[in-house]
C-alpha cells in the first residue's frame, strides 16, 4: 500500500508542477476543481462504508460521522484523502502567494517544502498515524522532478552507472524504506 500511496503522490506533485508551469491560469479554479472530484466520490465511498458498517451491527458516534466526513480517520480509514487534499491546499497557497508577489517556481518549491515539512511536524504533534506522512515526500520529489527534469535528464548522462546507484538508493529510501 505504502508504494501504491508514494506513486500517486509522486504522480500528483509531477502532474501538478507540469500545469503550473504549462497551462495558461492554471491556478484559477484549482481548488473547485480538485475539491469536486475527490470530495463527491469519497464521500459516496464513505457513505456506503458507513451503512454497510452500520448494517453488520456497528454503532457509531454521530460525531465520529461527521469527521468522517470531514475527512478525518475516525470510521472508515480515509486519512489518504485529507492528506492529498492538504497537499493541493498547499500548492495552490504556495504558488498562488508566489504569483501574486512575483517570485518564481524555485522559491515556491522552498516555501511549499517548508508548509510540507510543517504538516508532518504537526501530524506528529497530534499524534496521527505515521501513515499521513510517510509518503509525503514522494509529492515533493514529483514536483522538484518537473521542475527540473532537463538539468536531471543533462546530469544523468555523465557517469550514469554511479546516478542509476544513486537514484537507485532515493527511490529506496522514498517509496520503500518505510515497508521494514
Amino acid at each position: 500500500v505504502i508504494i501504491q500511496q508514494s506513486v500517486f503522490y509522486f504522480i500528483s506533485g509531477y502532474g501538478l508542477m507540469y500545469g503550473l508551469l504549462h497551462k495558461e491560469n492554471y491556478l484559477h479554479g484549482f481548488l473547485r476543481k480538485r475539491l469536486i472530484a475527490v470530495l463527491l466520490p469519497y464521500w459516496i465511498v464513505n457513505a456506503a462504508f458507513i451503512v454497510v458498517r452500520l448494517m453488520q451491527g456497528e454503532s457509531f458516534k454521530t460525531l465520529d460521522v461527521v469527521l468522517s466526513f470531514l475527512g478525518f480517520d475516525t470510521v472508515v480509514g480515509t486519512w489518504f484523502v485529507t492528506s492529498i487534499l492538504i497537499m493541493y491546499l498547499l500548492f495552490w497557497i504556495t504558488f498562488s502567494l508566489c504569483g501574486k508577489l512575483r517570485w518564481n517556481e524555485n522559491v515556491g518549491l522552498i516555501i511549499l517544502t517548508v508548509s510540507v515539512l510543517i504538516y508532518c511536524v504537526c501530524c506528529y504533534a497530534i499524534g496521527l498515524h505515521t501513515s499521513w506522512t510517510a509518503s509525503i515526500g514522494t509529492f515533493l520529489f514529483g514536483c522538484c522532478f518537473y521542475k527540473f527534469k532537463d538539468r536531471l535528464e543533462e546530469w544523468f548522462r555523465e557517469k550514469w552507472i554511479v546516478k542509476i546507484v544513486m537514484a537507485t538508493s532515493v527511490f529506496l529510501l522514498l517509496f520503500v524504506g518505510r515497508l521494514g
